[in-house]
């Protein structure tokens, strides 16, 4: 898996973790509702009962993951573009 590719699976799975969340927490009045969690590359239905404060943590973790593929990402960029400075 090439360094592009790896931080476009990064973003994606951030961001199901993040739409996975913020459904618990809208979700989460609804007895017997089941919680959604990534599975792959869609969301499934996985555990017995929403937990707020989990699903807050989920949701800053996400944001974390999101902005460090993001950090990765323009760091390749960078790289890039000096071996293409250096090379030209």
């Amino acid at each position: 898996m090439t360094l592009y590719a790896s931080v476009l699976f990064g973003i994606q799975r951030a961001r199901l973790q993040l739409a996975a969340s913020s459904s618990n927490v809208a979700r989460s009045s609804v007895e017997g509702a089941p919680p959604l969690v990534p599975q792959g590359r869609r969301l499934g239905f996985q555990g017995d009962s929403v937990e707020l404060g989990a699903e807050c943590v989920r949701m800053g973790l996400a944001q974390v993951q999101q902005g460090a593929s993001l950090k990765v990402l323009e760091t390749a960029l960078e790289l890039d573009k000096t071996s293409i400075d250096t090379f030209a």
